[in-house]
């Protein structure tokens, strides 16, 4: 984890003033798109993005572990190999053995604020947070519970890329290798296929989350855009005009809040 010494003054390119090598680690940068990534393979500051974006709300959702918090428990030598292999383990850190080092860092405030949060999550996330919060290319938490889905029923309403479909496959080799591993943390079964898909357009009676989270309890799935899928667009007060088109484009549905309660209450 030692710098390498650049051939450039102060690690950057002269003719494109950016950095040519990881502040962290001394690897050489290549670009991925309009980014600049380490190609260090236990680099600190990708371990660190990797281990945040899974207990992220991405993934599964622990408050409390920001970058200079997990930066302080990669300097565990313990934690910083459990992890670099492992980044699930903080779900399980007694069958990992890092629970004294855990600690240690912590202190006990946030120790005992992150073992409380495990308690509450624990039986209530799955294996698509698992797998979607690795980080893979092409896989968000939809297209993982899409697949997931699939599995179970046969059933996909969207196409899926071949990039999100291997991404999907290495995702479900790691979970199920990590779910055989882990004993003190158990995952609640995959949800439902989504018995619609709908868009908000608009100000509707209760904000847009509440209205998510009241849904969601219906399996309906929510998206933040029109697509081809979507089987109405509930329009509010003051609607997007862009969406109000993608709707007629693609004959889409446009029902106010009352007449979709109307249809879910006839459904139920």
């Amino acid at each position: 984890m030692l710098k390498k010494e650049s051939p450039l003054n102060g690690h950057l390119d002269p003719f494109k003033t950016l950095p040519v090598y990881c502040p962290k680690c001394g690897e050489l940068l290549k670009w991925e798109g309009v980014h600049l990534i380490c190609t260090g393979s236990k680099c600190i500051a990708q371990l660190i993005s990797s281990v945040m974006y899974f207990y992220s709300h991405k993934g599964i959702l622990l408050d409390g572990l920001g970058p200079s918090t997990v930066e302080k428990l990669l300097q565990n030598k313990k934690i910083y190999e459990t992890l670099s292999n492992k980044p699930w383990a903080l779900i399980d850190i007694a069958f990992y053995n890092i629970s004294t080092e855990f600690f240690s860092v912590l202190g006990e405030k946030l120790f005992l604020s992150i073992m409380e949060q495990l308690y509450q999550i624990n039986k209530t996330k799955t294996m698509v947070h698992f797998i979607s919060g690795l980080g893979l290319p092409g896989i968000s938490y939809k297209t993982t519970l899409r697949l997931c889905q699939y599995i179970k029923s046969g059933k996909l309403n969207r196409a899926i890329s071949k990039k999100a479909m291997k991404s999907f496959l290495e995702g479900m080799l790691i979970f199920n290798k990590a779910k055989a591993e882990i004993k003190n943390f158990q995952f609640a079964p995959i949800p439902k296929i989504a018995k619609a898909i709908y868009c908000i357009t608009g100000t509707l009676s209760k904000s847009r989350e509440a209205m998510i989270e009241y849904l969601s309890e219906y399996d309906y799935e929510f998206s933040t855009n029109v697509i081809r899928e979507t089987n109405y667009l509930i329009v509010g007060s003051d609607p997007g005009k862009l969406k109000i088109k993608a709707a007629k484009k693609n004959n889409i549905p446009q029902i106010t809040e009352e007449q979709f309660i109307k249809i879910l209450a006839k459904e139920n």
